[in-house]
């Protein structure tokens, strides 16, 4: 993972480097003892189900990206022959849904705000409502 590390970070946004640093400090700590041709699909796959455990599904998918991108750098290399990280079963996020004040849920929303969360929901309001008159 140094190899990848030290050739695939510079190429990248300092927001990216610092969240795959995070993502590399977990994978080297469940995987350090092993080198990367050792690594088989099941060792991913209970990996994925431990973390499911303790942490979202977002950021086990994060884990799995930053995990194949150093397989698909090791591969390309040919270091090793495949990576383990293909043919797992997707990681399903929730869909979340979009719910729009109606209305008559606006005032309830604001009169139960404090400061300074009343101030920026007012703000924000304004500004979505541009096309109507705002009732705040």
């Amino acid at each position: 993972m140094t190899v990848y590390i030290e050739n695939h970070m510079p190429t990248l946004k300092v927001s990216t480097i610092a969240s795959y640093q995070q993502s590399l400090r977990v994978l080297v700590g469940a995987f350090g003892d092993k080198y990367l041709d050792e690594i088989r699909r099941g060792d991913v796959a209970e990996f994925e189900a431990e973390q499911s455990r303790r942490i979202g599904p977002s950021k086990v998918k994060h884990y799995r990206a930053a995990l194949s991108g150093v397989f698909k750098m090791a591969v390309v290399r040919e270091w090793i022959g495949d990576n383990p990280c293909l043919g797992q079963p997707p990681i399903k996020l929730p869909r979340w849904r979009q719910h729009f004040l109606t209305r008559a849920e606006w005032p309830r929303l604001y009169s139960r705000l404090a400061e300074p969360l009343r101030s920026v929901a007012a703000v924000s309001m304004s500004g979505g409502c541009a096309s109507e008159k705002s009732s705040i």
